[in-house]
């Protein structure tokens, strides 16, 4: 995926020399909340794993407050696409 979207630059995907992925600062920074506010776009029926997760331990760690989802549920959104873990698309995403 991440050389399609390059290629997709026009870009000569052969003169790049070096990428650096870092998800982890990203990541602390969405939980620290430190970022324009964030949305999701999930396959249809997982809108809310990314709540459910924490139900089944609110306090972990011995923490104590309330939770607050990292996206709000309104910022959620639902497409109805399927991709099997072998990569095969199941249901094409209509992009419209």
């Amino acid at each position: 995926g991440v050389v399609s979207a390059l290629g997709a630059t026009g870009f000569p995907v052969d003169a790049i020399d070096l990428i650096v992925h870092g998800t982890t600062t990203t990541t602390n920074a969405v939980l620290e909340r430190r970022l324009a506010r964030t949305g999701m776009i999930t396959t249809r029926g997982f809108r809310d794993v990314i709540e459910l997760g924490r139900r089944t331990r609110p306090q972990p760690y011995g923490m104590t407050g309330t939770f607050v989802p990292v996206i709000p549920r309104d910022l959620r959104l639902e497409v109805s696409e399927r991709v099997e873990a072998s990569g095969a698309v199941r249901i094409q995403l209509d992009e419209a």
